[in-house]
């Protein structure tokens, strides 16, 4: 207050601004400050929301079971007897389970018990005493696969299907269902594609064969597969359209004075079909359909019967040489005998 007296006794009028400047800062200041603790209180807003966030999807995340978003519904392994035939799918079937469900077997022996579960007959009997005495076979799922597939398929599927391969062949089969089988032969040998391809052609029905020697053989196993399906597919639409289209022909005969023989007759079995000369009988197969649902054998019509065949009785003579009488095919035994 001295210093300030003093000053005020010097120059009155410098101190006045002075402090008019001071407190004009200070003013500014405390704005300043007021501006800072509001940003601060809504700051610290913000940072309790979001733990609140952090602290909710922490607890969700841990009453969830660990990798159940990853699992998907997987039908178990189908149950294994001991057949060296069924050994090797019964392994990739479990492989592929305990892969799909990984939460579910945390440790080895979790793998090889779960595999046990599914071993019948002398199978089941193996697997049962390999864990009854802790073997080492049942310390992880890999040591258990590979003795079992020791114990019950001990042919190497290489050699197998090396084997098998030039022994296989169509048949009656369609080329698909032959491919099929060559190609899960295939993936066990380490055969190159020229020597498949080879093999498999020979493997091939003659008219199969002989369809693709007018055309230009593909080089490639791929390409010959697809050909030879193409042709077989389409020669087997072939046989059924043919086959349909013998159902759907009436044979066609013509009407003599030779005919009434037939119609005095004791009945249609004995007096047999009509065939003329020059004209396709009627086939075993269609006879029987006509018998079995008792239409004509002459028009193949129902209602009546061959003697009384409104169709036959309208159908004008033959003027041909082959017109000049009828032939009928016994019943019982299926010769030829000319009315006269």
């Amino acid at each position: 207050l001295k210093d300030e007296n003093e000053l005020a006794r010097m120059d009155p009028k410098g101190t006045l601004e002075w402090r008019a400047q001071v407190e004009a800062t200070l003013s500014k200041h405390e704005d300043h400050f007021s501006q800072v603790c509001e940003k601060m209180n809504e700051l610290c807003k913000e940072v309790n929301a979001l733990s609140g966030l952090v602290k909710s999807a922490s607890s969700a995340r841990v009453s969830t079971p660990v990798g159940s978003y990853q699992e998907c519904p997987v039908a178990p392994p189908e149950r294994f007897s001991g057949d060296p035939a069924q050994c090797r799918t019964f392994i990739s079937q479990c492989d592929l389970y305990f892969t799909s469900q990984p939460s579910r077997f945390l440790s080895e022996s979790a793998k090889v018990a779960f595999a046990i579960l599914f071993l019948t007959g002398k199978a089941g009997r193996w697997g049962t005493a390999e864990w009854g005495r802790r073997s080492q076979v049942c310390s992880s799922f890999k040591h258990f696969s590979d003795a079992l597939r020791q114990v019950f398929d001990p042919v190497t599927p290489e050699i197998e299907a090396g084997l098998n391969l030039p022994r296989l062949s169509q048949n009656n089969r369609s080329v698909d269902d032959y491919a099929i089988e060559f190609r899960t032969l295939a993936a066990d040998c380490s055969w190159g594609e020229r020597a498949l391809t080879d093999v498999f052609y020979q493997g091939l029905n003659d008219f199969i064969k002989d369809e693709l020697a007018a055309r230009d053989c593909p080089t490639s196993f791929d390409a010959l597969v697809e050909l030879a399906s193409r042709i077989d597919r389409r020669m087997r639409d072939r046989r059924r359209e043919k086959g349909r289209r013998q159902f759907t022909i009436k044979p066609l005969f013509f009407k003599t004075d030779r005919t009434s023989a037939a119609t005095t007759r004791g009945s249609e079995e004995e007096a047999g079909e009509p065939m003329q000369l020059g004209y396709l009988r009627l086939s075993p197969e269609e006879r029987e359909r006509r018998q079995k649902q008792n239409l004509c054998f002459y028009c193949g019509e129902a209602g009546h019967q061959v003697g009384t065949c409104p169709v036959k009785d309208k159908a004008q003579p033959s003027s041909s040489p082959a017109g000049a009488g009828f032939f009928f095919v016994k019943k019982k035994d299926y010769r030829l005998q000319r009315i006269k």
